[in-house]
């Protein structure tokens, strides 16, 4: 049992145990030396005397034996299995003096606190580190390191592992990420707060190094670039155009070769500090500019305009961009927005040349309607679950109302991927708005 001597002069005597004798100060003080204990939740060294279970006894001298058991012997239990007889080990004090008349010691806090401490050396040297994926969620993934648990969201992985699903199905991104439970990713530390045991993992940001490496190889200006076909064949197109690179962005380049010009397609990405600051610090820019030029311009599946086309106040964070003109292949492509950013963007579309089939069936199809004397149109199915009408055969026209997917309406008039339609007291078919005709895109519906 340990007791505290007071240090002040003048103290007659003290008590050492609970059956040692009064003695004077001056024979006290030869025959003890006084021991000043550091205070509660004060760290230590000690040696292991004896491991039981749930009960592990440290030696701590001069002050005495001190014991973690309890609660905290079960948060540390996976720590402690390991250690042995004789093995040197931090611990901080809880109670100098519990009812046992020994020291009442923890582990748990100095461990984790030496994992925290590890994992933010790790975020500040930007190191890559290796990650052993154990479960997965819709979210995302998650694993340890150094015991600390954390999460590694879809939207910090890298392009090669980020689940491309249609629709954006639930189900389906879950399945996609299940594979990767059991395997190891390199990834750098996104954030990381032990207070609230925060800790966020980012493939993406490996990958961006990866890039920066490449990129730094390279001057700032523009560049003409070539892509040519491996082997013989000489069916595919080759490609060459400019690209810029600026100083710290990174240019994305994709093409897909065709036959020819007309059916090959692709896209450039540029990032490029903004020439003024946002209205609000958060957001960024997006540019938009297609060729052939005139496509419709959508935002996280909301239309917003034809290109070319500046998106402003664009929320950070990731998008989904992506651009459509009848008669050629739709286009999307997962983007980034950092706030104070402009991501220039170019679509190269390619021609549907199955559209030239459905011309060609358009003379047919209509001699069939002529023994009805009308055609109809069918709003096809849509993430939205339902489809504009407009006042003009234009994404720029006014909204008149919103259709369901599964209706059938009237053909009164066709132009360049757009259908005027008859409401024809169709209330069941209306979502919202009141109109006698208006008109629809063609891309979501079927002409009968």
């Amino acid at each position: 049992m340990v007791e505290r001597f007071p240090e002040e002069e003048g103290v007659s005597s003290s008590i050492l145990g609970s059956g040692t004798n009064h003695m004077q100060t001056d024979e006290l003080k030869k025959k003890i030396q006084v021991i000043n204990l550091p205070e509660v939740n004060t760290s230590m060294e000690g040696s292991i005397l004896e491991k039981k279970e749930k009960s592990l006894f440290i030696d701590l001298s001069p002050y005495g034996t001190g014991v973690i058991r309890g609660s905290h012997y079960l948060e540390a239990k996976d720590y402690i299995k390991n250690l042995k007889i004789q093995d040197k080990v931090t611990v901080k004090i809880l109670d100098w003096n519990n009812e046992e008349g020994l020291i009442e010691l923890s582990l748990k806090n100095l461990s984790q606190e030496k994992s925290w401490n590890t994992i933010k050396e790790l975020k500040e040297k930007n190191i890559t580190v290796p990650l052993l994926i154990t479960e997965a969620n819709v979210g995302g993934l998650l694993g340890k390191i150094d015991n600390i648990k954390g999460f590694l969201p879809v939207s910090q992985l890298s392009s090669e592992h980020y689940p491309k699903v249609e629709n954006g199905s639930k189900t389906k991104i879950l399945e996609k990420l299940k594979e990767f439970v059991g395997k190891e990713l390199s990834v750098k530390i996104f954030d990381v707060n032990s207070l609230t045991n925060k800790l966020i993992f980012s493939e993406k940001l490996v990958e961006l190094d990866q890039l920066k490496k490449i990129a730094d190889k390279y001057k700032v200006g523009e560049y003409l670039i070539k892509l040519i076909p491996e082997g013989t064949s000489t069916e595919t197109a080759s490609w060459n155009g400019k690209i810029n690179i600026y100083k710290n962005a990174l240019t994305y380049l994709n093409r897909e070769l065709g036959s020819s010009d007309i059916t090959s397609a692709g896209e450039i990405f540029t990032t490029k500090k903004m020439e003024k600051k946002p209205e609000n610090a958060n957001n960024g820019e997006i540019y938009v500019e297609t060729d052939p030029q005139g496509a419709i311009v959508t935002l996280d599946n909301d239309e917003k305009g034809v290109a070319p086309f500046v998106l402003e106040n664009v929320s950070r964070g990731d998008h989904e961009l992506s651009v459509f003109m009848p008669g050629f292949f739709r286009r999307t492509q997962k983007i980034n927005v950092d706030p104070g950013y402009r991501v220039n963007s170019y679509f190269k579309l390619a021609i549907d040349q199955s559209q030239k089939q459905i011309a060609d069936t358009t003379k047919k199809e209509a001699s069939n309607s002529a023994n009805t004397g009308k055609t109809y149109v069918t709003i096809n199915s849509n993430e939205q679950g339902w489809l504009r009408v407009r006042d003009d055969a234009s994404i720029n026209a006014s909204e008149e109302a919103k259709v369901k997917p599964g209706e059938k309406y009237e053909l009164l008039e066709e132009k360049s991927g757009w259908y005027k339609i008859k409401f024809n007291s169709n209330d069941d078919g209306i979502v919202s708005g009141d109109f006698d005709e208006g008109w629809v895109s063609a891309e979501y519906t079927t002409k009968e």
